[in-house]
């Protein structure tokens, strides 16, 4: 008895699922599509907005020093020192440019020369 309500049940789930699908593509709503958008990334470079619109590149927009150890967010792909980043993301738990929640083990450590 409980076999045959589990082979009923597991097609009836499967088309509900494949449906609730359809039903949101249809709306041009994606399940799957994040709420909050970051903002784009800087044009040229990495670091802090110079002057002409982009990137000062090779400088932490934490600290304002060449970088010592380049590692970036993938919340924004912007570049920062290793220690200011962990350190900020560690106090306050956020991405000091979209300000998107993040963990100190989302960090990507760059090898850059």
């Amino acid at each position: 008895m409980v076999r045959g309500f589990i082979e009923l049940l597991f097609p009836i789930s499967m088309f509900y699922v494949q449906f609730i699908k359809q039903w949101s593509a249809i709306e041009g709503v994606s399940p799957y599509e994040a709420t909050i958008k970051p903002p784009p990334p800087y044009k040229i470079g990495c670091g802090t907005p110079d002057k002409s619109g982009g990137g000062t590149p090779n400088i932490c927009p934490i600290c304002g020093d060449k970088f010592r150890i380049p590692t970036a967010l993938p919340t924004t792909g912007i570049a920062y020192c290793y220690v200011c980043i962990f350190t900020h993301v560690q106090k306050s738990g956020t991405c000091p440019v979209s300000h998107l929640r993040i963990g100190t083990t989302d960090l990507i450590k760059l090898n850059i020369r």
